[in-house]
């Protein structure tokens, strides 16, 4: 279930929950500030799809991520951000974001899609009728992300800077 915006926050001065929708509490404390807070997360995540739909990437992630720590109850930004790390070939933070948008809404229809993609990209990285080791990932097979193996399949070692 995904949580709408007057429960996703506590006042701040007498802990009351399901705030987020008024602009005083009970209390008498000015919430405007959790109306503001929702209104740039809101923002963020609109700018990682946008970000994603023109195709970077990165930028997706970044904002995708400021939101999901903004507002951490809420599953379509991390629906979108699992999206993101596996197009990024990370399967292992695609794996947590998604675990943790199921946590959150676990009826939501496009986060199968986006498990069923990571369970293709897994079967693929590792190869048909292949299994990872026990305790490794099937990028582990591949090597460091964005670094090419060398000829004979090593990673090439890091050379240390010498005074």
């Amino acid at each position: 279930m995904t949580l709408v915006q007057s429960e996703r926050y506590s006042c701040p001065a007498c802990k009351r929950d399901g705030v987020g929708g008024q602009a005083r509490c009970t209390c008498g404390a000015d919430l405007e500030l959790l109306w503001r807070l929702d209104e740039v997360a809101d923002h963020w995540f609109n700018t990682g799809l946008a970000s994603l739909a023109a195709g970077n990437r990165g930028r997706a992630l970044e904002w995708l991520a400021a939101c999901c720590v903004a507002r951490p109850s809420d599953a379509a930004a991390h629906g979108a951000l699992a999206r993101v790390w596996a197009q990024l070939g990370h399967g292992p933070e695609a794996e947590d974001a998604l675990a943790r948008a199921r946590d959150l809404d676990p009826d939501a229809p496009d986060l199968a899609t986006i498990g069923e993609g990571l369970t293709a990209a897994r079967a693929v990285a590792v190869g048909p009728g292949l299994v990872p080791a026990k305790g490794a990932s099937a990028s582990d097979a591949q090597g460091e992300p964005g670094r090419p193996p060398t000829a004979r399949g090593k990673q090439r070692s890091k050379r240390k800077h010498r005074r």
